[in-house]
């Protein structure tokens, strides 16, 4: 809450300014690293089942191979509530009405707070759900991350199928950025089995998730024809046709964040908007004050850890 005479200092000296010196919104991003799920419940649980194994040899005369499917563990996500708002004193009021230089930059001030609680909004978004790769290897939930996965493992982590205990690893180990590390990781998606433990099909659309750090070794890397750093000859690993890789530069990572994600289009990692922002206005009966409010609803969730490797970086 601002005081009276931070106000006067906003509306009298800083009104051309306003509060921010920027020079433009970053794109979006959270929608190119998510999926939109299903809020319409007041929560969203969902649950796996394992399906039919192998076929088993059978003598003849002999008796069939009976086999059965295998409940999964029940997965709900929750929709947490973010909210952020300016209360203006009583006492401003009455200077605005008896002052028109008050009441005409007071105007151009706060006509401006729903375009700023909006862009604050989209930025707590982002935040949250970058959260998928700075805290891909964590199994402690918080007010936004979900913690472990149906497995009791972090996103990031050695995991097992339903069926058959068949392991499979989704983390890779920590190296810097290159061709060969992406084209590893895109093996790694490609060797992710389904439940039963049948190896699936080879991985064709694969996006590449990094922050500034790697911005331009990425573009260097998934741009070159040839070999990157080497006078041979060699055709670069990532234009050979296997693989298709998008690249997402993520602005709200930090910028000494080496790490990296790499997410094929069948991943899980979900956001969940509830409530988009909504703004209420109001005065306290007790203090004379005039809040403006605004609320949201959002929450995320993975409800696998297939489709998705993580690199810790260098």
């Amino acid at each position: 809450m601002n005081s009276l005479a931070e106000f006067e200092y906003l509306l009298t000296k800083a009104q051309d300014r306003h509060f921010q010196e920027g020079y433009k919104d970053p794109e979006a991003c959270y929608t190119k690293i998510t999926k939109k799920g299903d809020s319409s419940n007041h929560d969203y649980r969902d649950a796996t089942s394992g399906g039919l194994g192998r076929m088993g040899y059978t003598p003849e005369t002999g008796m069939m191979h009976i086999d059965e499917y295998v409940a999964g563990t029940e997965r709900v996500a929750t929709f947490k509530k973010y909210t952020i708002g300016l209360v203006m004193p009583e006492e401003l009021l009455t200077d605005m009405a008896s002052n028109k230089r008050t009441r005409q930059d007071n105007v151009k001030l706060f006509s401006n707070f729903s375009r700023d609680a909006g862009e604050s909004a989209n930025w707590t978004k982002e935040t949250i759900c970058t959260d998928f790769q700075t805290k891909a290897t964590s199994t402690t939930a918080d007010t936004q991350w979900p913690g472990a996965g149906r497995d009791a493992i972090a996103l990031a982590g050695t995991h097992s199928t339903l069926k058959g205990a068949v392991s499979w690893v989704n983390v890779q180990t920590a190296q810097p950025l290159s061709a060969v590390a992406i084209a590893e990781g895109i093996t790694m998606l490609s060797n992710q089995p389904n439940d039963v433990g049948r190896p699936q099909g080879g991985i064709k659309d694969v996006t590449l998730v990094v922050g500034r750090y790697w911005e331009w070794r990425a573009l260097e890397i998934l741009g070159t024809d040839k070999q990157v750093d080497t006078a041979n000859n060699n055709v670069n690993l990532l234009k050979t046709g296997r693989s298709n890789v998008k690249l997402v530069v993520n602005p709200y990572l930090s910028e000494t964040d080496t790490s990296w994600l790499l997410l094929a289009g069948h991943h899980q990692l979900t956001r969940f908007e509830k409530q988009e922002p909504t703004l209420s206005k109001q005065t306290d009966t007790y203090s004379g004050s005039r809040i403006f409010r605004v609320m949201m609803r959002f929450g995320i969730n993975f409800f696998s850890a297939r489709g998705v490797v993580y690199c810790a970086g260098q």
